[in-house]
């Protein structure tokens, strides 16, 4: 496989894990969400500079605004990496999909839809950009604080770092909702699959999360 002159410039983060989060332990959740704040200032600084260097912008114009994923976005529309889902993956999601007693039009659907996947390398800047717009939240907003639960009955974030503070008022009574940065900026990748993907995507995904603050 050629590998990339982004990808090649690229010091990725290896996480310290290799289990699912939802397996971690309660002393394993906290051991990881301490390393992962340990590395949040120094993975959103790596990635000023390296947005910076690229688009060939002053560093101050990255300064954890609201205006400034643009140009995190921009630079990582330009860098993102799809491969091909190996074979043995989209077999793993016919045969399940089988035994959940989908019809044939659905399946094939579904594997259509993933036939292609993230690189590995995208996954990497993908955390990374993640920990920057958690950053960003932190940074403007007072009320908002990074923190974690380890309920997995609850949601599928449980033992994952998370932006804790937001309220959804749509419904009565408002509930506090939190919001992964993470999963929230790989949503917005995945337009890259239809050709959708806008370099402002991740902006306004951000600013409507803005709303939700109290």
């Amino acid at each position: 496989m050629k590998i990339s002159n982004a990808q090649k410039n690229y010091i990725p983060l290896l996480i310290p894990i290799d289990k699912p989060f939802i397996k971690l332990t309660p002393e394993e959740a906290k051991e990881y969400f301490d390393w992962f704040i340990m590395h949040v200032d120094e993975r959103s600084e790596y990635l000023k500079q390296k947005v910076a260097e690229n688009l060939r912008l002053d560093t101050n114009k990255i300064d954890f605004s609201l205006d400034s994923l643009i140009y995190i976005w921009r630079w990582f529309l330009s860098v993102a990496e799809l491969n091909k889902t190996p074979k043995v993956i989209l077999d793993k999601i016919k045969d399940q999909l089988n035994k959940n007693g989908k019809p044939k039009e659905f399946i094939e659907d579904m594997l259509q839809e993933n036939k292609m996947e993230l690189s590995v390398f995208s996954h990497y800047v993908i955390r990374d950009i993640g920990m920057y717009v958690g950053k960003m939240f932190v940074t403007n907003f007072q009320s908002l604080r990074w923190d974690y639960h380890t309920d997995v009955e609850k949601d599928s974030f449980a033992n994952m770092p998370q932006i804790f503070g937001f309220v959804d008022n749509t419904y009565k009574p408002p509930f506090e909702e939190q919001f992964e940065p993470i999963h929230y900026t790989e949503m917005q990748a995945s337009n890259l699959f239809d050709n959708t993907a806008n370099e402002k995507d991740l902006y306004n995904m951000c600013v409507q999360w803005t709303q939700r603050i109290p």
